[in-house]
């Protein structure tokens, strides 16, 4: 599989997730998620344990999220590393388009703190 845009990549992944409104929560905290179902997900730095950065199989900067699809479940799939700030307006974005404004207000101060930083 050819991996989509960057826009379309976070779409996928948000979209995977049963709760859109969970995804707040994990964008405050910086921790990812996988959909075993779909094979899709995304990985946060903070998400990579110490046998994985040892390998230097997944190398990660801060303000950097790996997005996948099908990575595991049909090989080869596709990884696409996107800027957290595209991620978090990506989300922000899909929060409103479902209603859900005061989430996508939080995604929004969200991003703005780690622009911050």
């Amino acid at each position: 599989m050819v991996a989509p845009e960057p826009e379309v990549a976070c779409r996928e992944a948000i979209a995977c997730w049963s709760s859109i409104q969970e995804l707040v929560e994990f964008a405050e905290r910086r921790h990812g998620y996988s959909n075993s179902n779909c094979g899709s997900g995304v990985t946060y730095p903070e998400d990579l344990d110490e046998y994985e950065i040892t390998l230097g199989e997944i190398s990660l900067a801060r303000g950097q999220l790996k997005i996948y699809r099908y990575r595991i479940a049909i090989p080869p799939g596709w990884e696409i590393l996107v800027a957290e700030q595209l991620y978090l307006q990506i989300l922000s974005t899909v929060l409103r388009e479902n209603g859900f404004f005061d989430e996508a207000e939080k995604v929004g101060l969200i991003a703005k703190r780690f622009v911050e930083r």
